[in-house]
């Protein structure tokens, strides 16, 4: 304050509408423009909003059309895979080639499909998934799995740290927390000495006693099959979520109007088609040995006796995997399908905030 300036003698008066600003006087127009400033600012929020949706669904039909194709390859491959079975399965007109030949065409459209699910991609987000159980373990079927480098992965090899005399508790060298109930035990004979039921530490407790020596080495196979074990990921592979919330209302605070759409991946891999040793009907590994589990060529080797035929076994696995990819495929239309009516949601609440903004603009 000084002489020249002094300060305003601000206090409400009848002269200046008892408000603390002299010039001030209510202005209705002036109140409305203000009211419409604010509501065109929350409708550009909210077509902010709707636009984002319509990219997030968009993209979520993008990603259902990429793993449609991958998962159309992967049909071809076992259309493939069950015509080089139908091929050879009349032992009359086939020769020891052919089944050598479809044996080996098998063996690369089963790696084929694992190399496939393994690598598509979309934006480095995974699309496919090889999760599945276990029917088996791995040395039931008297299949050396360690010899097959994709499947080495699997497999947790422990020492025993003292001797376990017919008791379920065995002290290993290792933690073994990461082990699952219902993996599968197998001794150094590979035999099967039980099911981990806990694992905590260095201790594993298996579903019946055993007797096992100091130094001795045991084998821990997977009943959880997963994409990090398989395919050596650093994480299990996800659901993929789109973002579909809406902005809360010009009207009321609410909640989100939109919950997310989330796409499950595929379990399309070899495991999950059960076609290798953990999974198949019978054990038989389509991936390892394409055809060369079957007794005695089917006759070429002959006499083709009916207790020697593995051909209907083979079959059925193939069809059940054919199956599979079928019913997958069915998965991803019905997702469409429910985009369509994410799209007309998105319509509804974008009209119906329209009309709220035209009401609130006559107030």
């Amino acid at each position: 304050m000084s002489d020249k300036h002094p300060c305003c003698d601000l206090t409400p008066n009848d002269d200046c509408n008892k408000t603390c600003c002299p010039d001030y006087r209510p202005d209705s127009d002036w109140c409305k423009a203000f009211n419409k400033r604010t509501l065109e600012q929350l409708k550009e929020s909210i077509q902010v909003s709707i636009d984002g949706m319509w990219f997030n669904i968009e993209d979520a039909k993008n990603t259902i059309a990429q793993s449609e194709q991958y998962l159309a390859i992967i049909y071809e491959l076992l259309c493939a895979s069950l015509d080089q079975v139908m091929k050879v399965s009349s032992s009359a007109a086939r020769t020891e080639g052919d089944f050598e030949s479809a044996s080996m065409k098998i063996k690369e459209y089963m790696n084929e499909i694992h190399q496939l699910v393994g690598g598509a991609q979309y934006n480095g987000r995974h699309l496919l998934q090889d999760t599945t159980t276990a029917k088996r373990g791995v040395h039931d079927t008297e299949f050396e799995v360690k010899t097959h480098a994709p499947y080495v992965s699997l497999l947790t090899t422990l020492t025993v740290n003292g001797a376990v005399l017919n008791t379920t508790d065995i002290n290993v060298d290792e933690n073994v927390d990461s082990l699952n109930a219902g993996d599968a035990v197998f001794d150094a004979t590979n035999t099967n000495i039980g099911a981990v039921v806990s694992a905590s530490g260095n201790t594993i407790t298996i579903s019946q006693n055993c007797n096992l020596a100091d130094d001795d080495v045991i084998t821990i196979s997977p009943y959880n099959l997963t994409d990090a074990l398989i395919y050596g990921d650093a994480s299990e592979r996800e659901a993929i979520h789109f973002r579909l919330s809406g902005q809360r209302g010009a009207c009321r605070n609410v909640g989100s109007i939109f919950n997310d759409f989330v796409f499950n991946l595929p379990p399309v891999g070899v495991h999950s088609l059960g076609l290798t040793s953990f999974t198949s009907k019978g054990g038989k590994d389509y991936h390892v040995n394409g055809l060369a589990e079957w007794k005695d060529h089917e006759g070429i080797i002959g006499p083709d006796g009916a207790a020697d035929d593995d051909v209907d076994e083979t079959v059925s696995d193939f069809n059940c995997a054919i199956k599979t990819i079928g019913v997958e495929l069915d998965k991803l239309r019905s997702y469409r399908y429910i985009l369509c009516l994410r799209e007309k949601q998105v319509r509804i609440y974008k009209e119906g905030q329209h009309k709220c903004y035209e009401h609130k603009c006559k107030i």
